[in-house]
């Protein structure tokens, strides 16, 4: 029986694929290896005994039929997968998710029967790991990598390894012991539910049907509802880590640099568009300055827009 079989709705399936094998596997060795050298990683990238490693765990080729020696996982499994390791540590996989997407391509490819070259075969066995070829902007023109337009695809989705990122950052604000962080956590747990529930029907919705414009504004706002959950919650853990959430051991900005890099990751010109309009919605600031006065001293108060004005309160907007 699948995780999809087992629970109702897509980002339950998910969850519910916490008790498939292959995940408490990936889950135990993503808490032991993984994020207690995240920092590390970071500082001196990935290592070639992690790549070993996740080739000894079959990460190389879980989505692999049985005849390559694969897990055959299905989808609930791989979106969870994706989630723990770039949680535990999002170096690691932005690493492994460039052979993951790559690998995936050539699984789809055995279900059509067409014959596969003896690279291909290797890669299905999970010998090789592959990587994706990046344009840089700074050697346009002398270097560059051409692509051509096809559809909105998935760069208009928000994708597993955001709410990996976001679980973990919830998880730390909760252990800061300071009230007001663990309040933020209880604030937006639920909001990110949502917006995971949202992001994965509306992409198998798509996928169903023939994905591109498919509900292809829906799917920017819930790409664009994350970016902005991860901006916010990575926000409050430097806030509540103060100035040594700078610092390069503290897990805190390398959060904050994980969601800034979610943020352009696949950024078409349409979720650009979408995004700064998102910003751009914001017209008015939800509190403003105002000078609290009286005949004997001054001071510069936060408060709410919109507060009336009272006897010695002058806006200064």
């Amino acid at each position: 029986m699948t995780a999809v079989e087992t629970a109702t709705g897509p980002a339950a399936a998910v969850t519910a694929a916490d008790r498939h094998p292959f995940v408490a596997k990936v889950r135990e060795y993503a808490e032991t290896r993984l994020r207690p050298r995240a920092l590390t990683t970071d500082r001196d990238g990935v290592a070639e005994e992690r790549v070993d490693e996740l080739a000894a765990l079959g990460l190389l080729n879980h989505a692999a039929p049985p005849e390559y020696c694969g897990a055959g996982v299905d989808r609930a499994v791989d979106r969870r997968v994706h989630e723990i390791i770039a949680g535990a540590c999002f170096n690691t996989w932005l690493v492994w998710a460039q052979h993951a997407s790559l690998s995936q391509r050539m699984v789809e490819s055995t279900a059509t029967g067409a014959p596969l070259s003896a690279l291909a075969r290797r890669i299905l066995r999970g010998e090789l790991l592959l990587g994706a070829g990046v344009s840089d902007v700074r050697r346009f023109p002398d270097h560059y990598i051409a692509a051509r337009e096809t559809d909105f695809g998935v760069a208009s989705d928000a994708r597993s390894h955001h709410f990996g990122l976001a679980e973990t950052v919830l998880d730390e604000l909760e252990s800061t012991g300071y009230p007001e962080a663990v309040e933020v956590a209880a604030i937006w747990r639920p909001r990110i539910a949502r917006i995971r529930a949202a992001a994965y029907e509306l992409t198998d919705e798509a996928r169903v049907n023939g994905g591109g414009p498919y509900r292809v504004e829906e799917r920017l706002a819930t790409k664009v509802a994350s970016g902005e959950a991860l901006s916010a919650l990575t926000r409050a853990l430097l806030i509540a880590r103060s100035g040594r959430g700078l610092a390069g051991d503290d897990t805190a900005q390398l959060h904050a640099r994980s969601a800034l890099f979610i943020l352009v990751q696949g950024q078409t010109p349409d979720v650009r568009r979408a995004q700064l309009a998102r910003l751009a919605s914001w017209s008015r600031p939800a509190y403003g300055l105002r000078l609290i006065s009286s005949s004997t001293s001054s001071a510069i108060a936060l408060l709410p827009m919109g507060v009336g004005c009272r006897s010695g309160v002058v806006s200064v907007e």
